[in-house]
C-alpha cells in the first residue's frame, strides 16, 4: 500500500485561552496563535478556518462546540494541559472525537501526565505532552543578582518561616492575578522562589509558576514534588522540603551558600533540553500526520487501525 509520509507540516496553528500562551510555541517564528478569549473567540474560529492549516492544536478542547470544531482546518488535535474535574469534560471530549458520524472531530488528544484518570482511558490519547514552555519568553541565562526571594501570594510559606528570613534578602510578593509579563519580569530578578503549596497534588498540575521558575533559572524551593514522569529531579534541579523547619533551613542555606545556586543552573538547562515548546509541538504535528496517514491506508486496506501512541 502507498502511504504519504509528511515532512515538516506546511502549516500548524494553535487555538487557546491567553493563560496558556507561555506553554505554546507562538513567539516570533512559531505557530500562528488564535485567542479563545470570549470576546475574540468567534473571530478566531473564523480566521483559523480560513488558514487552511495542516494541523490545528486546540488547548482545552472540551470548551469548544461541535460546530466550532467542525470549522477548523486540517488534522485536529486536542491538548489537555491540566487536570479535569467531574464527568462533564470527559463526556465532552468523547463527543468531540472523530467518529463515523463526525469526521471533522478531534483525531486524538494529548494528556499532561502519563498516568491517565479512569474517565480518559476510553479516549484516543495519542501521547503525553507535559507543560512545555515557550523559551523565547524566558530569560536566556539565570539571574546573577544578589539574594532576592520571590514569594507567590497564593503559596506563601508560614509567617514564622518568613520572619526567620527577614533582613537576609530582598523579598517580593507575586500577586495572585499577576500578568504573565509581570511574572516573568519578577522571576528574571529573583534568585530563589519559595513555594508552599496547600494541597498534596504534585507541583505544576494546576499552576504554571513552578515550571516558569525552573525555566527562568531560579532556585525553586517547595514543600511538594513534581510528577515523577517529568524527570525533574529533587536536589539536582529543585529543592523539596515538606517539613516546615527543613524548609526554613533550606531557605537560609540558599541565601548564604552560593554553591546551592548550581541547582537552578541545572534546572534552567533541563527545561531547555526537555521542555521546549517548539520542538515538542513540531514533533507532535509531524507524528500525528504520519500516523493518521498510516491509519487511512490501513482503513483502505480493510484494517482496524487506530491513531494511538504517537507522541511522548
Amino acid at each position: 500500500m502507498n502511504v504519504s509520509i509528511p515532512g515538516r507540516p506546511r502549516r500548524a496553528i494553535v487555538l487557546a485561552a491567553e493563560e496558556h500562551r507561555v506553554h505554546l510555541p507562538i513567539s516570533a517564528g512559531g505557530f500562528p496563535f488564535f485567542s479563545l478569549e470570549p470576546e475574540r473567540r468567534a473571530a478566531s474560529i473564523q480566521a483559523a478556518a480560513a488558514s487552511r492549516a495542516d494541523v490545528t492544536f486546540v488547548v482545552d478542547p472540551h470548551e469548544l462546540t461541535r460546530e466550532e470544531v467542525a470549522r477548523l482546518p486540517g488534522l485536529r488535535v486536542g491538548v489537555v494541559l491540566r487536570a479535569l474535574f467531574g464527568s462533564a469534560p470527559f463526556e465532552k471530549l468523547a463527543a468531540l472525537a472523530r467518529a463515523p458520524g463526525f469526521t471533522e472531530g478531534f483525531a486524538g488528544y494529548t494528556w499532561h501526565r502519563s498516568e491517565l484518570p479512569e474517565p480518559a482511558r476510553g479516549l484516543n490519547i495519542i501521547g503525553t505532552l507535559p507543560p512545555v514552555l515557550d523559551l523565547a519568553r524566558l530569560p536566556a541565562v539565570p539571574a546573577t543578582h544578589g539574594p532576592h526571594l520571590l514569594v507567590p501570594e497564593w503559596a506563601r510559606p508560614p509567617a514564622w518561616v518568613m520572619d526567620r528570613l527577614k533582613g537576609a534578602a530582598t523579598v517580593q510578593t507575586l500577586p495572585l492575578r499577576a500578568e504573565l509579563t509581570a511574572t516573568i519580569d519578577a522571576l528574571s530578578r529573583a534568585s530563589t522562589v519559595l513555594f508552599w503549596g496547600t494541597t498534596a497534588e504534585p507541583l505544576g498540575l494546576f499552576d504554571s509558576l513552578p515550571w516558569l521558575a525552573l525555566g527562568a533559572g531560579t532556585l525553586f524551593l517547595a514543600n511538594g514534588s513534581f510528577p515523577a514522569e517529568c524527570g525533574i529531579e529533587p536536589e539536582d534541579e529543585y529543592l523539596s522540603r515538606p517539613d516546615g523547619e527543613a524548609f526554613a533551613r533550606a531557605a537560609e542555606r540558599a541565601l548564604r551558600e552560593p554553591a546551592l545556586q548550581l541547582v537552578r543552573v541545572r534546572a534552567h538547562q533541563k527545561i531547555r533540553e526537555a521542555f521546549a515548546a517548539g520542538p515538542a509541538f513540531q514533533r507532535l504535528a509531524h507524528d500525528a500526520l504520519l500516523f493518521d496517514g498510516l491509519l487511512e491506508a490501513d482503513h483502505a486496506a480493510g484494517g482496524a487501525g487506530g491513531l494511538r501512541g504517537v507522541a511522548s
